[in-house]
C-alpha cells in the first residue's frame, strides 16, 4: 500500500471518528442579541431604542449602513424572554442569538502528517508535472493560466481577496517577498490614528474584529493556510520569488479555538466590502441560519462583490442539511465541495445536486502556515481559497465584472466529470486554464447582475 494511500485512509478514519461526536446544532455567544431596527439606518433610531432598553442591555456595536446592532443583556436578565421581547417590539425588524461559526474542520489534515516543514523542505515534495496545481496533484491547467495571464504592473490592477478567517502570518516569506499582502494607503502605521476615517486605527494590512484591534495576525494556521492557497492559485509559491497578481486582505474574527461570532463575521464583510475587496473566501460556517449574516452577504453581492464560502466537511447533502453561509442562495455567492486529485468528491466533502456549485481541489493540499512553515491540510476550507484565487485572475482579465459574473464564468468554464454528477450542481471541478480564457473573452463585458432581496 503505498504512502499517499496510507495517508488517504488516515484522513478518512479521522474524520468519521471526528463526525461520529460531532453535531450540527449551533451555539451562541451567551447574553449576546444581533438587532436590525426598521426604517432607514441612523444613529438616532440606535439610540431612541437604547434608551428604550437601556435596563435590560448594552449596545456594543452597530453598522449603520447595514442598520445593525449587537447588544449584550446585562446581569440578572432572563435572555429567552428578552429575545421574545425584541422579536415583538414594532422598531425591531429582527432579533436573533450571536451564533458561534467555526472554520471548516479540518483539524483532521493533521492525521495526514502533523510536521510542519521548512520551504527548504518542501522544494523535493511539490509535483514536477505540467499544469498540475503545485499545491497539491490536480491538473487543473495552472501552469498554462499563469502564462496566459496578463502581465499588469499598477497595484490597482491586483484584485483585493479579503479572507475572512483567523487571520493571516503577513510576516511570512511568501507574502512578503512577493507584496501579496493589502496595504491600506490610506493609514500612518503606529500613529494611533484614523487617518483614513474609516473606523478603524491603523488597520494596515486589515484588521481583527475578535479581539478589536488592528492586528489580523493569525494564531490558528488556518488563516495563513488559505491565504498561502488564493497566492498559490495564481503563481507557484515555492517557485523564485516574482510580484503577486493579487492583493490579500486579512480580517480575523476566528479565534486560536477556530470559533468566532456571526456579529464579528458580519463586521468582517462590512470592511472587506467598504474597503475595496472584490473577492470574500469563507472558510467556515455553521448549521443556523442567520438573518443578519445573510443581509451582510446581500450587502456584498449589491457591490457587486464574488463570495466563495466553503460547502463544509460533514459528508452531508447539502440541499437536505442547510449548512451556512454556503447555503444562502445569494446569486453572487458560490458554494464549493472539494474533490481529490483524482477528480473525484473527497470523502469528507459535503455535496449537493442544486446547492453546491462547483468542485476544486481540497484534499493533501501543501500551504503556508505561520513562522515561515507549510503543512498539508485537507478540507472544503481550502478548496474554497482556491476558487477565491481564480476570481482574482478573471478579475485581472475582466475588471468590469461582477460576482454574478464571475461565478458564471467559473461554472461555464469548469471541467465535467461523471464523478460530480448528483453531488455538485454543475458536475464539475474548476479549471484554471479554461477561466482564464474564459475572462479574456469577456474583458469587454459591461457590468451585469440580477436583483436580490434576502
Amino acid at each position: 500500500m503505498s504512502k499517499r494511500t496510507i495517508q488517504s485512509l488516515i484522513i478518512l478514519m479521522s474524520l468519521f471518528s471526528f463526525l461520529s461526536a460531532t453535531a450540527l446544532a449551533q451555539d451562541s455567544v451567551p447574553g449576546e442579541f444581533i438587532v436590525k431596527l426598521k426604517g432607514k439606518s441612523s444613529s438616532t433610531s440606535s439610540a431612541e431604542f437604547m434608551g428604550k432598553m437601556q435596563g435590560k442591555m448594552d449596545l456594543k456595536m452597530s453598522l449603520q449602513g447595514l442598520n445593525l446592532h449587537k447588544f449584550s443583556l446585562k446581569a440578572g436578565e432572563n435572555y429567552k424572554a428578552t429575545l421574545e421581547e425584541l422579536k415583538a417590539d414594532p422598531e425591531v425588524e429582527y432579533a436573533e442569538p450571536n451564533f458561534i461559526l467555526r472554520k471548516t474542520n479540518d483539524e483532521y489534515a493533521a492525521g495526514i502528517n502533523s510536521e510542519a516543514y521548512s520551504s527548504t523542505d518542501v522544494v523535493n515534495m511539490i509535483p514536477n508535472a505540467p499544469n498540475q496545481f503545485v499545491q497539491n496533484y490536480a491538473n487543473v491547467g495552472a501552469d498554462a493560466a499563469w502564462a496566459a495571464s496578463k502581465t499588469l504592473v499598477q497595484n490597482a490592477d491586483r484584485p483585493i481577496v479579503a479572507v475572512i478567517d483567523s487571520g493571516v502570518d503577513y510576516n511570512h516569506a511568501i507574502f512578503q517577498n512577493s507584496g501579496a499582502m493589502w496595504v491600506n494607503s490610506g493609514e500612518t502605521p503606529g500613529n494611533g490614528v484614523d487617518d483614513d476615517g474609516n473606523g478603524y486605527i491603523d488597520d494596515i494590512y486589515g484588521y481583527n474584529f475578535r479581539d478589536r484591534n488592528s492586528n489580523p495576525m493569525d494564531n490558528n494556521e488556518h488563516g495563513t493556510h488559505c491565504a498561502g492557497i488564493i497566492l498559490g492559485a495564481t503563481r507557484n509559491i515555492f517557485g523564485a520569488s516574482s510580484s503577486a497578481k493579487v492583493r490579500i486582505m486579512a480580517l480575523k474574527f476566528l479565534g486560536a479555538d477556530g470559533s468566532g461570532s456571526t456579529s464579528d463575521a458580519i463586521s468582517a464583510i462590512y470592511y472587506a466590502v467598504r474597503n475595496g475587496a472584490q473577492v470574500i473566501s469563507n472558510s467556515w460556517g455553521g448549521g443556523s441560519y442567520s438573518q443578519a449574516l445573510h443581509d451582510a452577504i446581500t450587502y456584498a453581492y449589491d457591490n457587486q462583490v464574488f463570495v466563495v464560502s466553503a460547502a463544509g466537511n460533514y459528508t452531508k447533502n447539502n440541499d437536505v442539511v442547510d449548512f451556512y453561509p454556503a447555503n444562502y442562495p445569494v446569486p453572487g455567492q458560490m458554494a464549493v465541495g472539494a474533490t481529490t486529485d483524482s477528480d473525484v468528491m473527497a470523502g469528507f466533502s459535503n455535496y449537493g445536486a442544486t446547492k453546491v456549485h462547483l468542485a476544486a481541489p481540497g484534499s493533501f493540499i501543501l500551504s503556508a502556515v505561520p513562522n515561515n512553515q507549510y503543512k498539508y491540510m485537507s478540507g472544503t476550507s481550502m478548496a474554497t481559497p482556491f476558487v477565491a484565487g481564480i476570481a482574482a485572475l478573471i478579475l485581472r482579465e475582466a475588471p468590469n465584472l461582477t460576482g454574478y459574473q464571475i461565478k458564471n464564468v467559473l461554472i461555464n468554464s469548469a471541467s465535467v466529470f461523471s464523478a460530480l454528477n448528483g453531488r455538485i450542481s454543475s458536475r464539475s471541478r474548476v479549471d484554471v486554464y479554461d477561466s482564464v480564457m474564459a475572462a479574456k473573452n469577456e474583458s469587454g463585458s459591461s457590468a451585469f447582475q440580477p436583483s436580490y432581496k434576502a
